[in-house]
């Protein structure tokens, strides 16, 4: 058998099979939430349009009437037929502008489908947290978080970083972090650091909570992000929006380098109201 293997040549075997290429070109949307969405906002235009239609149709023989029921000479009637004008020329104008800036934001997403940008805390470190009789919470925290930008031709200016570290509702401490440009599918690495001491005030009910969470190690902590961005496609540059990001966070306590729990990567919740 090894005297006939030994004779094989690249026949025997066939042609060489080509090495897997890596494709490091942005994969397209597709499936049935794009679908949906872009339905969604057809429906919603055409909703629109129709309604203003509705409404200058519904409105007209109405103010006709009225025009009609009035005595007084033809100056009342030109008078409220130039106010009918008037009114009906400001209704196209809006509907005119709405539409337009309608079509352009359909435009834009079917060309350019954004994926949402993610936010995770990957690593905590806390050495202190306690809570004196004067109410008076002493604090030693450290954090590391990820933002991901998975678009692939939307680039994003952070021009306002603020995390906050609360705890039980009230806030512990502030920081500003640097701001920075962000590049098409990239993920950058921040870190925001929090200590001091902040006078808190606890309930029965949340006095009853710190001293479950003292006895198990593990804190519950919230972070915030107040974030001013701007969104740039090419040359084009969005106006700034207020995104707020929100994390609910399990935090252990960490001893001489050793923590009583491993923290767990969390991901944050993004609201994206453009006006506040």
């Amino acid at each position: 058998m090894a005297e006939k293997q030994a004779h094989l040549n690249s026949a025997y075997y066939g042609p060489a099979v080509p090495p897997k290429q890596h494709s490091y070109l942005c994969p397209s949307r597709s499936g049935g939430s794009y679908l949906f969405s872009c339905m969604y906002i057809l429906y919603f235009l055409f909703f629109i349009c129709f309604l203003s239609i509705a409404l200058v149709y519904l409105a007209s023989p109405v103010l006709t009437g009225i025009s009609n029921s009035i005595s007084g000479g033809a100056s009342v009637l030109v008078v409220l037929d130039s106010g009918f004008c008037l009114l009906k020329l400001i209704f196209n104008i809006v509907l005119t502008v709405v539409i337009t800036v309608g079509l352009l934001a359909l435009l834009f997403w079917l060309i350019f489908p954004p994926n949402l940008v993610k936010f995770h805390v990957t690593n905590t470190e806390l050495t202190q947290f306690n809570f004196t009789a004067t109410n008076t919470l002493s604090y030693n925290l450290k954090l590391n978080l990820t933002i991901r930008n998975p678009n692939c031709r939307i680039r994003i200016y952070y021009d306002r970083i603020e995390v906050q570290a609360l705890n039980g509702g009230q806030r512990l401490a502030s920081d500003y972090l640097t701001l920075f440009y962000q590049g098409h599918k990239n993920t950058t690495t921040l870190s925001a650091a929090f200590q001091g001491q902040q006078l808190v005030v606890l309930g029965t009910s949340e006095q009853s909570d710190f001293n479950s969470e003292k006895a198990t190690g593990v804190y519950d902590i919230d972070m915030k992000l107040y974030l001013r961005v701007r969104f740039k496609l090419g040359k084009i540059k969005t106006f700034r929006i207020k995104p707020r990001v929100k994390c609910g966070l399990k935090v252990p306590l960490s001893l001489l380098g050793s923590a009583t729990a491993t923290f767990q990567t969390e991901k944050c919740n993004i609201d994206w109201r453009i006006f506040r």
